[in-house]
């Protein structure tokens, strides 16, 4: 016999608990790394991880092959705007084909958003660049936070988490979650390995993007769940 009182849905605040507290925890590590930064009280720590990337007789020359230098030349190219401009128009172009429009619309706006939110950042910590070691590849503006760090991390990561939402297998899912921090973290090695960045301006950098790809993926996981409310007929 089946009763005729509906089984209660479970609670959405069980299921957005652990996010919202790692969330928490997140802000809090960014407002403490962040004091630590404009102190200086970061900088010995950060010079001594930048030096372990060179030769000490000579500063020009990395530890490693030049293959290796070469490689991580290319892979800073992967977080440049300009790249990540478009990896947005492309993914937004196949969503539209695939006529998901909502999707394809939320991926064109993530660049310019989180854009905006690491130049405000940068305007605000004005941190020079790194002075300790030569650079191999030219890097103007502040430095904390890493722009290439955050914005790919932003990007490939907010990607995958939208792409992921439309993907029944679980395996598929962390496969472009796990491809998306793989390509954001290559890229933020690459630029404490340049000599363009601080080890800080990069892990800032990683944690500033996956907190705005966690944001932004749940505020328009929220706003769409209330827009299809909205415009679903009334039923009496």
């Amino acid at each position: 016999m089946v009763s005729g009182t509906p089984t209660p849905a479970p609670s959405a605040s069980k299921n957005t608990f652990g996010p919202i507290l790692a969330c928490l925890f997140v802000i809090a590590v960014l407002l403490l790394l962040g004091v630590a930064v404009s102190s200086g009280r970061s900088q010995p720590l950060d010079d001594a991880m930048l030096r372990a990337f060179r030769n000490l007789n000579y500063p020009l020359h990395l530890k490693g092959t030049p293959l290796l230098t070469e490689g991580f030349l290319e892979l800073s190219t992967i977080g440049s705007s300009f790249i990540l401009l478009l990896i947005c128009l492309l993914s937004a172009t196949y969503l539209f084909l695939c006529r998901r429009f909502w999707e394809a619309s939320l991926i064109v706006l993530v660049l310019p958003l989180a854009n905006s939110l690491m130049r405000a950042l940068k305007h605000f910590y004005s941190r020079a660049r790194p002075s300790v070691v030569e650079h191999l590849q030219y890097a103007g503006g502040s430095s904390y936070p890493s722009g290439h760090a955050m914005l790919a991390t932003a990007v490939y990561l907010t990607i995958a988490l939208l792409l992921s939402g439309h993907v029944k297998r679980r395996s598929l899912k962390v496969f472009l979650i796990g491809i998306a921090l793989v390509l954001s973290t290559l890229v933020g090695i690459s630029r404490v390995y340049l000599g363009v960045h601080y080890p800080t301006d990069v892990l800032a950098g990683w944690m500033f993007g996956s907190l705005f790809a966690w944001i932004y993926w749940r505020a328009t996981l929220w706003l769409h769940a209330r827009l299809t409310a909205s415009s679903a007929p009334n039923t009496f």
